[in-house]
Formats: structure tokens, sequence, C-alpha cells
């Protein structure tokens, strides 16, 4: 029986932060106790257990990220350059544990298009994914998010595949084609085209000319079919880039419960009207603005608009975007639960995880931040009870330099919403 005795870090649950102890029996939480309830129990309690001091460090539980591209850009770093998708998948995981990041659902994009995000490629990176996350070696939770291109008329059997096979635990549906949603000029969806496919000059111009016979060909009643085949193997269902509050209503009406990037104030604020989860990204909420002029996403969690933050295409930003929004004046349980019990609830695992509580598995993370050396430094991180990561003592307690953040006591963090 493994026993794992946490002692004397800031602790923080769903509903408050406090200095305390925890204790790890066999992969679970079995007591969360706070520092006035440690005088009497706790000589008795490190008599048979592993202890690790956590004075000084916060305790939170490892964050659940259901939207991040970093995967995609380890395997296909350059044009032309693709590694092992195996390959790229274990190397991926320190990067992601040393980031909070203990839930991984790797978007996988399903374009229909030659290269990483064709439907074969997109089928290998499922497999692989699929084969990790059952895998005794794993060292974090590994998803598959997939990402469908509604253009895609050809993956469409691939990927219901995939949803029946068990290996898809979220699905969103995308449209990049000319002159939508964000795209509404060309020159913007040129500039999305060129980043995105690394294509210029007269290959561009043939591209979005077959993107936009494309999209004249989409049939809704696929996509619908599609929907209802995922709630059918109870896998959610998101939209992505939504525009108007037309649109998010009309995406709920399709069975739709996760809005992925709203990209204005109307759009984001229609999601609390229909009672639908809104996710945003992290470096949005890092660098206090959207570097493609949409909405602020500090803006839209303020105001309630929407719960959840993702590491989007930048891992680093998730656990720092958590402690701006901390030191701005947002509840730490509330900014830390974006991050964990949010999106556990929005894809149905916060019974087992997201949380700090009883009962549920041990995945979470200790945490310093030296108000000299910002951002939040991952220093532990423990997957189903097991310590999966750890950095040197070098950077472990410093404690003068370290602080808590109190009603009474914030410290400013880097990045501005004034930005």
């Amino acid at each position: 029986m493994s026993k794992i005795w946490i002692k004397n870090g800031m602790i923080v649950t769903p509903k408050e932060s406090f200095v305390g102890g925890l204790i790890v029996i066999d992969g679970k939480i079995s007591e969360i106790l706070k520092e006035e309830e440690l005088v009497t129990v706790q000589p008795a309690i490190e008599k048979d257990m592993e202890v690790y001091d956590a004075k000084g460090s916060y305790i939170i539980p490892g964050l659940v990220d259901l939207h991040g591209d970093a995967l995609e850009k380890i395997i296909q770093p350059r044009k032309k350059v693709l590694f092992p998708v195996d390959f790229a998948l274990r190397v991926i995981q320190p990067q992601l544990l040393s980031s909070g990041i203990t839930s991984m659902y790797h978007g996988v994009s399903f374009t229909g298009e030659a290269g990483i995000r064709s439907n074969e490629n997109g089928y290998e990176i499922a497999k692989e994914i699929n084969r990790l996350s059952s895998s005794p070696n794993t060292l974090l939770r590994h998803h598959l998010h997939l990402r469908y291109e509604l253009v895609n008329h050809l993956g469409l059997d691939t990927i219901t595949e995939l949803i029946k096979k068990g290996w898809v635990s979220l699905l969103s549906i995308m449209d990049h084609t000319p002159q939508y949603g964000k795209y509404r000029t060309l020159d913007e969806y040129k500039y999305y085209v060129e980043k995105t496919h690394q294509i210029s000059g007269e290959d561009l111009d043939q591209y979005i000319e077959k993107q936009r016979a494309k999209r004249d060909a989409v049939d809704p009643e696929a996509e619908l079919k599609l929907i209802r085949t995922a709630k059918q193997y109870r896998i959610p269902v998101a939209s992505h880039d939504d525009d108007t509050s037309d649109k998010v209503r009309t995406n709920v009406e399709k069975g739709i419960q996760i809005c992925e990037f709203p990209l204005n104030e109307e759009a984001a604020s229609s999601l609390r009207e229909v009672d639908i989860d809104g996710v945003v990204g992290g470096p949005n909420v890092l660098k206090g603005f959207s570097h493609e002029k949409n909405l602020s996403a500090r803006e839209a969690l303020t105001n309630g608009w929407t719960n959840i933050i993702c590491s989007d295409y930048y891992p680093f930003s998730l656990l720092s975007a958590i402690f701006i929004l901390a030191d701005e004046g947002i509840p730490l349980p509330q900014a830390v639960a974006f991050a964990s019990l949010n999106p556990a609830k929005a894809v149905g695992i916060d019974h087992t995880l997201g949380s700090l509580e009883r009962g549920k598995a041990a995945d979470l993370l200790i945490v310093n931040r030296d108000v000299q050396v910002n951002p939040p430094i991952v220093i532990r991180a423990m997957v189903d009870g097991k310590w999966n990561y750890s950095i040197s003592n070098n950077f472990e307690k410093k404690e003068e330099n370290l602080h808590y953040i109190h009603s009474d006591l914030t410290v400013k963090s880097y990045g501005s919403s004034k930005q």
C-alpha cells in the first residue's frame, strides 16, 4: 500500500485555500487537513508514510487542458519534417507536466489536406494517443480531442470509426473556409492559410478556390449525423470560433455543449444565456490581449462569460494564467478551477479528477511562486498518486521570496490587461 503525506502547503480546494496537508493512499486523496488539525494527528501520520514538506508552496489540482496543439508542433516542427508520433508523445510529457498539465486533450485536426492534418496521419496520431493512454508507463493522462473540419467530407468514415473505437474524448466542429467567422476578409484568410499550411503565391490562390468549392458542398445533415454519433458514445461536442449569438444558439440546437474561443462580446456573453461552457486561450490571458484582435480572455473570464482556460498553442501559459487572474482579483479557488474543475466538468470526468477532494484521484501539483522570478514553477507533479515529475532542490524553498495570495496580500504578476 502506497501512503504519502504532503504537509504545510497552501491547499487550494474548490471553495477555499488554506495551509494544511493531505494524505494520498493508493493513488487517491484520503484526507485533507487544515493547519490547526495537524498538531494532534501529524506525529502518528509520519510514522508509516512517505513525507513531503510543501512549506512555502501551493498544492493545487493537476490541470485539465481541453485544447492544446503542441503535439502537432512537435511531430512537425518544420514544413516537410515529420517525427514519429510515439517519439513526439514521449518527449512532450515532461513539457506538459512542467506546465502543470496532468490531463491533456491533444488537438488533432482532420482537415483532409495533405500533411500532418490529413485523415491518414490523423488516424495514426489517434492510434498512438490511445496506445500511450493505455500504457502503464505513461506519465500523464492522454486524450484525443478530434478537430473535424466541415469541408473534410472524405474523413467522415475515418472519424466515425475512431468514435466507435472509443478513441475520441472530445469532438470539435470547425469551419476555416474563406470569409467565415474570424476570417471575414480575404487578406485575413490568406494570412491564416500561409501560416497554417505554409503555401503562397499561385498555390495559395488555388487552395482558396478549392476551399470555397468545398464549403459550398458541405452537407448539414452529415454534420448533424456526426454530432448524434458522438452523443451516442457520450462524447462532448464543441464549436469553434463562434462570432454571433445566433451562431451560439444554432450550435446548441445541434447538440453542441462547449464553445471554444468565442470571437467577441456578443458571442461570449450569450453563452450564459444558453448555459454552455466557454473556452478561452491561456496565451490570450498571459499576454493580456488577443494577438488576432479578437475578444480579451481576461475580459471574458472576469465578466463570467466563459469559464475554462486551455493552453491553445502554448502549454506554458496555463499555470501562469491562473495566477495572473488571481492577482487581478479573482479568488484563487475560482482561478484554479478555470483550468482544472471546470474543464473536467465539461467533459464529464469531474467525479474522479479536477479538484483536491477526498476520494478523487491524486493528480496534483506542488507550485512555487518566487516573486523575484515570476512565473510560478511546478516543483513536483503527481499523477494517480505517483510523483511523475520533479525538478532540482535548487528551486525549492527560498521561503523569503515566496508568497501566498490572500485577500489582503497580492503581488502583481507580469502581463497586464491594459497592454
